[in-house]
């Protein structure tokens, strides 16, 4: 199952969480197995802070934000964390 976690943009997904919140909720609850995620999510949450919560990731992420700043922090916690970067701001977890 496909998530995205986006407060403004329309992807192909199963499932589209428009916040923070939402998107906690999706990843605790779902079976995802790849997860787009945007960095700025309307509010003080972002993007990273869903990466830094602890809970279960799927093996696929792909960055979607506009954001050059946020997308190289997620990026960086990212490849600290066992994810590999692949094209097009795709990452799969190694470890």
């Amino acid at each position: 199952m496909i998530l995205m976690i986006d407060d403004l943009k329309t992807f192909h997904a199963d499932v589209i969480a428009r916040t923070y919140e939402a998107g906690i909720a999706c990843l605790k609850h779902l079976p995802i197995t790849e997860l787009y995620l945007d960095h700025d999510l309307g509010g003080k949450l972002t993007g990273l802070d869903i990466l830094k919560t602890g809970v279960q990731l799927p093996d696929k992420i792909r960055l979607i934000t506009m954001n050059p700043v946020g997308r190289e922090n997620m990026k960086n916690w990212l490849t600290a964390n066992g994810y590999v970067a692949e094209p097009h701001l795709w990452f799969r977890r190694t470890k």
